[in-house]
């Protein structure tokens, strides 16, 4: 997805906030003192498991009257997936006046409904006939030959909204579900990181593609030396007794912020 891996298989749900997390990794090539090295770490891809329509639909039940402007708050500018094949696409318009009803050109040049092409292409029935269609403008992509930008429309009950809207960022109990997912300590960072230079040795594809260039990954991680930090203290409001809190070797003293009133850091 864009540069990144992930891998939907091993996705983690998290049903009581309508959430899905998909593990992966970030990967980049770098030639250091050692050589070429592979640098990557661990990521994941949020996303929700209610669609486009889903939203509008909620849109529509609580402001009927705004459905148009609280709509396109809502979701113009957002990174919606389309799970039929994975991939990711900014929303920079709603077209309010087109429908899965509405005909396109197709690569032949024949007109097709766009309920007859995801029946036809994808096996996929789209229930609701009316529904408008989001809009995504392509860009041509740096180094190639300036052309129009080319439209792309999309189905919004076929859309799942990435990241996480504001009101839920705002829950704290919402961020303490996914941080109990995402935040590995480190031996759990590096088998997590092995397992990928397994998959890639283990796959076919990209053993040969490696061959081909003459390039090797090996097993285990790079080893450096390091050095060991003493623990900082965040002091919170309340003068020079103030309530003195110690970080852990996890880091995390969200608790404490929460329960005291941060002064200096």
């Amino acid at each position: 997805m864009g540069r990144n891996l992930y891998d939907p298989s091993s996705s983690v749900q998290i049903p009581k906030h309508k959430l899905e997390l998909w593990p992966g990794y970030v990967t980049s090539v770098s030639q250091l003192d050692g050589g070429f090295m592979l640098q990557t770490n661990v990521s994941h891809k949020m996303l929700r498991t209610d669609t486009v329509m889903d939203m509008l639909l909620e849109i529509h039940k609580t402001e009927p009257l705004n459905l148009q402007s609280r709509a396109v708050k809502e979701i113009v500018g957002h990174v919606v997936m389309t799970r039929y094949n994975n991939q990711t696409y900014r929303v920079d318009d709603i077209v309010w006046d087109e429908t899965p009803r509405s005909s396109f050109e197709d690569r032949r040049g024949n007109k097709i409904s766009y309920i007859d092409y995801y029946r036809d292409q994808y096996s996929i029935i789209i229930k609701d006939c009316s529904q408008p269609l989001l809009l995504h403008r392509m860009k041509p992509k740096r180094g190639q030959p300036q052309q129009d930008e080319r439209l792309i429309y999309l189905i919004p009950e076929l859309c799942a909204m990435t990241g996480l809207s504001q009101s839920t960022m705002d829950d704290f109990m919402v961020r303490k579900d996914i941080v109990a997912h995402t935040r590995l300590d480190p031996r759990d960072r590096i088998r997590a990181i092995k397992g990928f230079i397994y998959n890639v040795k283990e796959s076919p594809e990209a053993t040969a593609e490696l061959r081909r260039w003459n390039l090797h990954i090996d097993d285990e991680t790079l080893h450096v030396q390091g050095r060991k930090l003493e623990p900082e203290q965040i002091i919170f409001g309340g003068g020079v007794n103030a309530n003195r809190h110690v970080v852990g070797e996890r880091a995390d003293f969200s608790q404490a912020t929460s329960a005291n009133r941060p002064s200096l850091l």
